[in-house]
C-alpha cells in the first residue's frame, strides 16, 4: 500500500535522511522505534509532504507522490496525526471534523458519524473548542480529523504523548480495531515501547537517518537492540 525508497531530506545543507526505505501492507501497523533525533518525525513528514524529498521514492498505491504538495497527498489516501496533536484552539470539535471531512466529499460526512461511533466522547464534546478537551480526547480529535478524510494509510507521530496510561490503552484499542475494521495500513512512530509492540507486526529500528533494521516485534527488548539504538 505505502512503499518508501531510499529517501533523502536535508536541512539546509545538514542531511536529515539519509536512504530510509520501508514499505506497509494495507491493514498492516509496522512501528518505527529509535532514539530521540534519529529521523522519526522527520521520516512522517517526509511520506506526507511537509518536507522536501531530494531523491528517492514515495508510492501510495503504487502512485508516486513524491513531488505532490501535502494537501494532495492527503487527498491521494495519506492521513497524518502530528506529534502534539496540532489542534486550532478556537475551533469546535464538529469543525475540526469537517476540516477533515472536505478531504472526501463524497463519503467525508458518511464517515464522519463513523468516527462519532468509533469516539463516542467526541460526540458528547461536539461543540466543544478544541482547546477545552483533555490530552486524551484531543488526540481522539486528532486522530478523528485523519479519519473522517477516509485514508488509505495512516501516519501517527506519539499517539501516546502526554497522555495518561488508562487513556493510552484505549487509544491502542481504538487504532487496533479501526485498521482491522478498515483494512488501514498504520505507520506509527512511539517512544513507547509497550504501545509500538503490541500494536506493530513488523518493527523498523532507526538510527541517525537511516533504518537500520526490520524487527519483529517479540525481539525489541532482546539485549543487542536495546544497547545498540534504544539505549540513551
Amino acid at each position: 500500500m505505502l512503499s518508501v525508497a531510499d529517501i533523502h531530506v536535508e536541512y539546509g545543507r545538514t542531511p536529515a535522511l539519509m536512504g530510509p526505505s520501508l514499505r506497509v501492507d494495507a491493514g498492516e501497523i509496522v512501528s518505527i522505534i529509535g532514539r530521540n533525533g534519529v529521523g522519526k518525525t522527520t521520516l512522517l513528514k517526509a511520506i506526507i509532504g511537509l518536507l522536501r524529498v531530494t531523491s528517492g521514492t514515495i508510492r501510495l498505491d503504487g502512485e508516486d507522490l513524491s513531488r505532490l504538495p501535502a494537501h494532495e497527498r492527503a487527498r491521494r489516501g495519506l492521513g497524518y496525526v502530528p506529534q502534539g496533536r496540532m489542534i486550532f484552539a478556537g475551533l469546535s470539535v464538529e469543525e475540526h471534523l469537517l476540516i477533515g471531512a472536505d478531504l472526501n466529499r463524497a463519503n467525508g460526512r458518511a464517515l464522519l458519524e463513523e468516527v462519532l461511533e468509533e469516539f463516542p466522547r467526541l460526540r458528547e464534546r461536539y461543540r466543544q473548542r478544541g482547546d477545552t478537551l483533555s490530552g486524551g480526547e484531543q488526540q481522539m480529535l486528532a486522530l478523528g480529523r485523519a479519519l473522517v478524510g477516509g485514508p488509505k494509510v495512516l501516519l501517527l507521530d506519539e499517539p501516546s504523548e502526554g497522555i495518561q496510561p488508562s487513556i493510552v490503552q484505549e487509544i491502542e484499542a481504538k487504532i487496533a480495531s479501526i485498521s482491522r475494521a478498515r483494512g488501514l495500513a498504520i505507520v506509527l512512530v512511539e517512544q513507547n515501547i509497550e504501545l509500538a509492540v503490541a500494536l506493530a507486526r513488523r518493527i523498523y529500528v532507526m538510527e541517525k537517518g537511516r533504518i537500520a533494521r526490520e524487527i519483529a516485534p517479540e525481539h525489541v527488548m532482546d539485549e543487542d537492540i536495546v544497547r545498540d539504538y534504544l539505549a540513551v
